[in-house]
């Protein structure tokens, strides 16, 4: 990692801890299942992530390096919200130290309108969230993958940039049954904007 890097990345983490500590990420209530599903669904999503997509996002970023003004070795920061933050600083914390970050969005924004970094020069996005509860108007655009009219939908959005030809995004579609989640697609194509 180069300095410029890494004194980025170890700024970034002490904006995160400051900002943590000012505004600590809001308790969301949930039922304990839904809570349960939902961080399973994160921690073995970014789990898998780190174990199989990482390294070829490291490799990507070399390559990227020897034509352009990147870091080959950046800092990895894995993005998610108020209520998936548990589950991911669990995935994270087998990394080594300094390497990959947990954070919400929100930190990340804030973050980067004083300390922008253009072009990623110094760190990769990885980015996964669910949101719970598709409503009504979406169900349709998800009837072609079997569940029931008044199933209730989850997606969980993931992406990556900053990597070149790994950057992407996806969405994967859950069914709800009350106790337990069912992936019905691991990659979905969302043709409704503003989902």
């Amino acid at each position: 990692m180069h300095p410029l890097t890494r004194q980025w990345a170890d700024d970034l983490a002490r904006f995160v801890a400051d900002h943590r500590a000012a505004r600590p990420p809001r308790a969301v209530p949930m039922v304990a299942a839904v809570s349960a599903a939902h961080e399973h669904i994160l921690g073995d999503h970014l789990a898998g992530w780190l174990a199989h997509d990482l390294p070829a996002v490291r490799r990507q970023r070399e390559a990227l390096a020897a034509g352009g003004d990147v870091d080959p070795d950046p800092v990895i920061l894995c993005m998610t919200s108020d209520w998936g933050l548990a589950a991911t600083a669990r995935a994270v914390a087998h990394c080594p130290p300094g390497t990959v970050l947990a954070l919400t969005e929100l930190e990340f924004r804030e973050w980067s309108k004083r300390h922008p970094d253009e072009g990623h020069r110094h760190h990769v996005n990885h980015w996964s969230w669910v949101k719970l509860g598709l409503p009504p108007a979406r169900q349709a655009e998800f009837a072609h993958l079997g569940a029931p009219a008044d199933a209730i939908l989850w997606l969980h959005r993931h992406g990556t940039s900053g990597a070149g030809a790994r950057d992407g995004l996806t969405c994967g579609v859950w069914q709800w049954d009350g106790s337990a989640a069912t992936l019905l697609t691991a990659s979905a194509a969302e043709s409704l904007p503003g989902a």
